[in-house]
């Protein structure tokens, strides 16, 4: 959800087998990570990606929760899917995460420590500042001519993505 107005932006301007895209967890938290597998999956499809151009780790390395990823381990695996696929242009979380995730913060670091050491572009997401986020409705003004062209396709993809009503998710579409 935190890449969807970027991805459409990408799929409406560009050949759509030149987008990929990397989960490094599969959201198994909660235990429901096969669930959160076959339902990126299905978003993937909705929103046009190729087949092929997507892949969901499962690493005991790099699992979803609130303890940090090592970074440099995190730069391996993104290196080690960049080199497969000669991408030279990441996205990814700013050094913030979303709401100051650790492994969302990991992540980053780990495609800095990429970026330096081999020809990559990194591009990350600007954090919303959590006054901003937590603002509600109140925030509508500042938001509103950035979001509504997204809110139809967020909605559709959030119901595609039921088992992310867990974290609250659809409170992410309003606000």
């Amino acid at each position: 959800m935190f890449f969807l107005p970027t991805l459409k932006l990408l799929f409406n301007n560009k050949n759509k087998t030149e987008i990929f895209i990397l989960s490094l967890s599969n959201g198994n938290y909660y235990g429901i990570g096969k669930v959160r597998e076959k339902e990126f999956t299905k978003v993937w499809s909705y929103l046009g990606g190729h087949p092929n151009n997507y892949k969901i780790i499962d690493d005991p390395n790099m699992q979803d929760g609130w303890n940090p990823w090592n970074e440099q381990y995190v730069s391996k695996v993104l290196s080690k899917f960049c080199s497969k696929r000669n991408i030279k242009k990441i996205l990814t979380f700013d050094e913030y995460g979303v709401s100051g995730h650790p492994n969302h913060i990991s992540v980053y670091k780990g495609a800095q420590i990429l970026a330096k050491s081999k020809n990559i572009q990194l591009f990350s997401l600007h954090s919303t500042n959590l006054i901003q986020k937590y603002l509600g409705v109140l925030s509508f003004p500042f938001i509103f001519h950035k979001r509504y062209h997204h809110i139809c396709i967020e909605i559709t993809c959030l119901c595609m993505s039921l088992s992310l009503d867990i974290y609250c998710e659809n409170t992410y579409l309003l606000f």
